[in-house]
């Protein structure tokens, strides 16, 4: 359970006193609000309306006020967490990979116009490439996996599929999570091959989770299966 006035503290803490050795609880904070906010992600866009496979590959880029809403209670708090790691330590790499999935989850919850003019492309792109830079493997190969996912889904300009898939191929080489063939899927369909997409998807149901993210496979799962359900 987060504690509000504990978190604040830790962050002000943080911020004022930088040291070598990140705060625990902010580190933690940071975590928690993470696996909060993507399992939110999950969980509503697996119950998302959708007639075709297309408008299930956009529903990241489609999410409603409410599940908008609790994306942006957890990542904003997140995002400063790691924000204060990062100054007790530049060179921790799950900092900035953190830092990233929190403004991915902001640029997901205020929509593509709204992040575009706020830059919030540019800040997950230099917070996932400073993370690759330290170590691209940190968190089960979690920087290579966000710059898939973000270059999968983020609206032009700044979309590339084949960029995605290269970083998703080499992430589930690192770590064959549940997640990351998932989103490997997900850049093979966007591609239109849908026989690589199928073998992803499949990989992905039967694949592990990484250890921060076990609530979110049941969602994962569901997501899956209707995947592969539009493309019999």
């Amino acid at each position: 359970m987060i504690r509000a006035g504990a978190v604040l503290i830790a962050l002000a803490a943080a911020c004022a006193a930088p040291s070598k050795t990140p705060d625990p609880v902010v580190s933690e904070t940071s975590k928690e609000l993470f696996v909060r906010s993507v399992t939110a992600l999950f969980r509503g866009t697996a119950k998302m309306p959708a007639e075709t496979l297309e408008e299930l590959l956009e529903a990241e880029n489609n999410v409603p006020d409410s599940l908008a809403a609790e994306l942006l209670r957890y990542s904003t708090p997140g995002a400063e967490a790691a924000r204060a790691m990062i100054k007790a330590d530049p060179e921790n790499a799950e900092a900035h990979l953190l830092l990233a999935i929190h403004l991915s989850m902001q640029g997901i919850a205020k929509g593509k116009t709204k992040s575009f003019f706020e830059g919030l492309p540019s800040e997950v792109i230099d917070a996932y490439e400073e993370a690759m830079r330290i170590n691209r493997g940190a968190m089960s190969a979690g920087p290579l996996q966000v710059q898939g996912r973000f270059r999968t889904v983020v609206a032009f300009p700044y979309r590339d599929i084949d960029e995605a898939q290269a970083a998703l191929v080499e992430a589930t080489k690192l770590a064959p999570t549940k997640q990351t063939l998932f989103y490997l899927g997900d850049a093979y369909a966007w591609q239109g091959n849908l026989d690589e997409a199928r073998t992803a998807w499949n990989r992905s149901l039967s694949a592990k989770t990484a250890p921060t993210s076990a609530a979110i496979a049941p969602f994962l799962d569901q997501l899956v299966q209707r995947r592969l359900q539009m493309i019999r």
